[in-house]
């Protein structure tokens, strides 16, 4: 079979990590791929694609999601039709191409982003201080439903994203395919002392990876944190470490935050996709506060790392961790409080939920993700 994957929407660092792991995968079977990219994007995917893969390179300005719709949307199917193509295949979820009945390629879509379909996490984003991100969202919920009536079937990385959207998808087969874990996160030794100079780390830390944004909560996760250092049970010296992007007034919210706090919250912006394994295995414990996930790669990585979780309680989290993870009400900072008291105040408790973590990564295989996604793409 001809198959195409449309990544014109791929973006740098974890968006890439996707298609990194699964097409090169994919690549090895006996089908004919092509994978169309922006130019200059991908760095890192274009090196790892066998040389049997065909790269469509498009301008820069398809970066631009308007010229890129166009392009989808009236110059992409006769591409498709002009080489033959049987199987159009669309990991970032949201395509503007439409298929005509006298098509016959067939249209896979991924669903990667839930918060475009829950508006209680939509509304967190004030209209005035974000009326360009209440904007987008609205416009992609209205996107990605065209996107999922109009293909022939939607992959789904997680059983409460399939639940949740499979109804809005019309007559299009759902097929549910978790994601994968990178070897990267499940092997090696914690951060050496100059990686951790070289980010202001100090130890003993706990660690929360992911961008700074309302539905991720780290406002409450530092207020929750603040209370357990004053409760005088949290070990000497401990360190709140929040690492990834800062952007945006609730960015900068979190950093003044920790600011005011000194040296015992530390936000350290973006890091290196490399550097995480290690800086997870040295950790006391792993925190994650999000309330709007598909499949979050960041939780699946924690769980590798074979240390102590404590996560939001709201789906697909639980779904993902199991029994490996401490859950709490990730908006309450009492919680937060509470969680750090029982997994750091109980050394046994602490070995159970390593041991757990490190027993359900397990479950998850980038082999076995990548099987499953060919079958998708080719068994009709």
């Amino acid at each position: 079979m001809k198959i195409a994957v449309d990544l014109l929407s791929l973006g740098y660092g974890g968006s890439e990590t996707y298609p990194c792991e699964v097409l090169p995968r994919l690549a090895a079977s006996e089908h004919d791929f092509s994978v169309l990219l922006v130019r200059n994007r991908g760095k890192e995917l274009r090196v790892r694609l066998p040389s049997q893969v065909r790269q469509v390179d498009l301008p820069e300005r398809f970066a631009n999601p308007f010229f890129r719709h166009h392009y989808q949307k009236k110059v992409l199917p006769g591409w498709l039709r002009d080489n033959d193509i049987d199987v159009l295949f669309v990991p970032g979820g949201m395509t503007g191409t439409r298929r005509r009945p006298t098509d016959r390629f067939a249209m896979v879509v991924m669903l990667r982003n839930m918060l475009p379909f829950d508006p209680r996490q939509r509304s967190s984003y004030p209209l005035v201080r974000y009326p360009y991100m209440r904007f987008r969202l609205w416009l992609l919920s209205r996107s990605l439903r065209k996107t999922f009536q109009s293909a022939d079937r939607v992959i789904y990385i997680s059983r409460y994203s399939m639940e949740k959207v499979s109804p809005l998808a019309g007559a299009a087969d759902a097929v549910l395919i978790p994601h994968g874990l990178s070897a990267a996160f499940r092997d090696g030794a914690p951060a050496g002392t100059r990686t951790l100079v070289r980010h202001g780390i100090r130890p003993p830390y706990l660690l929360y990876v992911s961008i700074l944004d309302p539905y991720k909560h780290q406002l409450a996760v530092i207020e929750g944190f603040r209370r357990y250092l004053e409760s005088g049970r949290a070990p000497s010296g401990l360190q709140l470490v929040l690492v990834g992007p800062i952007q945006g007034a609730y960015g900068r919210k979190v950093q003044r935050e920790a600011e005011r706090l000194g040296g015992t919250v530390l936000c350290t912006g973006a890091i290196a996709r490399a550097e995480l394994p290690e800086l997870l295995r040295g950790a006391e414990a792993l925190l994650f506060a999000s309330t709007c996930e598909t499949c979050p790669f960041i939780l699946l990585e924690y769980l590798g790392a074979g240390r102590p979780i404590v996560s939001s309680q709201t789906p697909p989290m639980p779904e993902i961790g199991g029994d490996a993870v401490y859950y709490v009400d990730a908006e309450q900072p009492q919680a937060w409080c509470q969680a750090l008291n029982e997994v750091l105040g109980n050394p046994q408790f602490r070995h159970e939920l390593s041991a757990k973590a490190h027993s359900r990564a397990s479950l998850y295989s980038w082999d076995e993700t990548s099987h499953r996604t060919l079958a998708a793409l080719t068994q009709w």
